[in-house]
């Protein structure tokens, strides 16, 4: 009886010692750039998971970051735009690509919307592909400002109307949670 104990002791403590071990290692290594850990030459520097995952961890920096001049648009504006490049003046202050690949205009606008409330936003620059306005009358919904309730909208601290996300704590927690385990 007492073996069986000790067996189940050891390893119930082995296990989340193991846990907590891979979630310390996905923290440290930050595949996702969500924890933005300080990156380590060759070791943790590159990231090449993140550019699959920017709808996941751009949403969150933005908070961090605190930029004053933010890039909107898919992905065009964030293959073609440099946030770091010297062309930015300093009176722009920190520059960020808040770009979304695949994204539509009204996704665009929600992460222009996010950004300004969670950051001290004094300038956007707006990538308009023009592609994204092209449809046939018919095509067209009525409702112009949708109800969007999926993963990518929940990431933004406020919701369709302006008011509080209701959603933004508990899917923040679970994204960390699931980028450590």
């Amino acid at each position: 009886m007492m073996a069986t104990y000790t067996y189940t002791r050891t390893f119930v403590l082995a296990l989340i010692g193991f846990i907590l071990l891979f979630g310390l290692l996905n923290y440290v290594v930050d595949p996702y750039m969500l924890f933005m850990t300080e990156r380590v030459q060759g070791f943790n520097d590159k990231k090449p998971e993140a550019s699959n995952r920017s709808a996941l961890y751009k949403l969150y920096s933005i908070s961090k970051i605190k930029p004053q001049t933010i890039i909107i648009g898919n992905s065009r504006p964030e293959m073609g735009i440099n946030p770091k490049s010297s062309c930015w003046s300093k009176n722009y202050g920190v520059v960020y690509s808040a770009t979304f690949p695949g994204q539509g205009v009204y996704a665009q606008i929600r992460a222009l919307f996010h950004s300004v409330a969670v950051s001290e936003v004094k300038h956007v620059f707006v990538g308009v592909d023009f592609a994204d306005f092209l449809g046939k009358k018919d095509e067209v919904k009525a409702d112009y400002w949708p109800k969007n309730i999926s993963a990518f909208y929940q990431r933004m601290i406020i919701d369709q109307d302006f008011s509080k996300n209701k959603n933004y704590f508990w899917r923040k927690i679970r994204d960390y949670l699931t980028a450590l385990f």
